[in-house]
Order: structure tokens, then sequence, then C-alpha cells
């Protein structure tokens, strides 16, 4: 009709799409989810890599409580455990590492002088392929800072050079180097087309694929002029280009550290620009040259004009 806009192919493909709860079923009968094409039209499945969770990290945390005897706590050992353990889960998750934080729970109690016990707990974070690890002095710090100093848990008042992380601990007196200021890391996202990849062949074993591809970028990065602050590299999806052609996206992560000057894309594209031969092949993987982007960054291809040869 004259007065309507026509009707493009996506728009059909889209609706069949959304009407088919997509593309599952039409009715009764059952559809393959990747058969749909309107016209030649169609949009290529994407393949998500799995992320990997590893057992819980777990610290032992001591510390120690004054005014706080042990015949008061041998009348009832398992509430007084139960209430500082609820302490130290109220301390981790109300801070930054919240988001791997599991549990504490108090182990034990020792008495150290006649009105102060040393509290032992274990207290887990998750260990996630996705987020940097917490390590014990991370662990110490957020302590340290939610409670004033190691000054108190709630209603415990604690020793302030008492706190222990594993084997980790800070003394007074005690001649410390100015700590460099560790921000977030700087993560970008790097995506590219591999040829020769079918999809297929992915969807077979996706984790393994994306671990392999994973693994080189590491060693690219790895054995770099930005080694310094690489910290490491993971493969989040795979889509379907061509029949034998994948587009990868990963996410490289970089430490972002107040003595150093931070990391650019523009600085990554060159780096793996050079690792790769020119964008040419990562490892075993041949490479399209002009599919690379780091964070939407990317350059162009040149074209060059033939000179021409007058008579």
């Amino acid at each position: 009709v004259s007065t309507m806009e026509p009707i493009k192919r996506e728009l059909v493909y889209e609706v069949i799409r959304v009407k088919t709860n997509n593309i599952n079923a039409l009715g009764q009968y059952p559809l393959q989810s990747d058969s749909l094409y309107v016209e030649g039209y169609t949009v290529p499945p994407i393949v998500t890599v799995p992320v990997e969770e590893s057992n819980p990290t777990t610290y032992n945390v001591t510390f120690i409580v004054d005014g706080l005897s042990i015949e008061e706590i041998q009348d009832n050992p398992s509430q007084t455990a139960t209430m500082i353990a609820s302490e130290l889960t109220d301390l981790f998750e109300n801070s930054r590492i919240n988001a791997t934080f599991l549990t504490c729970v108090v182990e034990s109690f020792r008495e150290e002088v006649v009105n102060s016990t040393r509290v032992t707990a274990k207290c887990s974070f998750q260990n996630m392929s996705t987020m940097e690890p917490i390590n014990r002095e991370e662990v110490y710090a957020v302590f340290s800072e939610k409670t004033d100093d190691i000054s108190s848990l709630g209603p415990y008042q604690l020793q302030s050079y008492s706190l222990y992380v594993n084997d980790f601990n800070v003394q007074p007196n005690v001649n410390v180097p100015v700590p460099i200021e560790v921000t977030k890391p700087i993560k970008y996202n790097v995506t590219f087309i591999v040829d020769n990849l079918p999809i297929e062949e992915i969807q077979a074993n996706p984790l393994e694929t994306a671990t392999m591809i994973a693994n080189k970028l590491t060693d690219l990065f790895e054995n770099s002029s930005i080694n310094a602050t690489f910290l490491k590299c993971a493969v989040k999806t795979f889509r379907e280009i061509t029949h034998q052609s994948t587009r990868v996206a990963a996410e490289c992560s970089f430490q972002n550290v107040s003595t150093m000057e931070p990391i650019k894309r523009e600085l990554v594209y060159e780096v793996i620009r050079v690792k790769t031969n020119n964008i040419n092949a990562l490892g075993q993987y041949p490479l399209q040259s002009d599919s690379l982007y780091v964070e939407g960054y990317t350059v162009p291809p040149i074209v060059t004009v033939p000179v021409e040869e007058s008579n």
C-alpha cells in the first residue's frame, strides 16, 4: 500500500520469532531454534561460555576480644560463636568484597589473659573465573576498615594489632612501605573473527574452545610490553559469521595501579596486532585481518591507490 511503510524481511523474522516463543513451537509443531530464514535473512545463534566455579577460598581469621572472659563463653559457647559470626557476616556483606563473600563460622575460643579471648573463625569466598580472586591482604584491609582500625566488631572490643588472616598481620612500629593504590581492574571487550572454526565444532565443547583461545590471549599479553599490569583474559561468547567463521568475544583485564600509566584500548589493540603478525593468526587460529576491535576501537584498513604510469 502506497500510504504505509513496506514490510521488511527483518520485521517478518522478528514477528515469527516472538510469536513462536523464540522459534520454539508453531502451534503443535516443535521448531528447531536456528532454522528460521525469511528471504535468506536469519539471526545466527550465540554460544555462551559457561562460567566455571572452583572450590571456595577459605581464610582463617583470628583476633583478640577484650572484656570477654573464657568463663563467660563456656556458659554458652554456641551462642557466643553465633553472635560473633553474625557480626563478621554483616561486616563482609556490607563491604566492597561482598560479591564473592559466602560465610563466616567461628571455630574456637582460646584464653589470652584473664579477661581477653582469642577468636578463630573461617571465612569463605567464591572463587569464580569471571572475577578476580580475593587475597588475604584484601580480607585483612576490609576487616580493618570496617572495625575502625581493628577497634571494635559490633559490641566487641578488639585488640588493634591482634588480627591475623591466615598468617598475614600488620604490626605497629614497623617501617611498612607506602602501599600502592590498586583500584578496580581495567577491563576491555576484545572481539575478532576466527576463520576455519565453524560454530558446530564449538558447540560440541564450548568451554574447551574458550579455554584454548583464552590461553592464547594470555600467552600473548604475558609476553608483551604490557605484561606488568596484565591480569587475565576470559572468552565470553561465540557468534557465527559464516559457515566456517566465528566471532569471538573476550574480556581482558589489566591492573589499574597508581604508580603506572593506565593501559589504554589503543595500546591493547596495537599489542594484539603486533603479536598476531598484523592480525593474521592467534596461535593455530587464523584471523580476519580487519576484524579486531578493542572496546569498539579499530584501525580501518588502508586502501592504496595504484600509481598510474604515463608514457
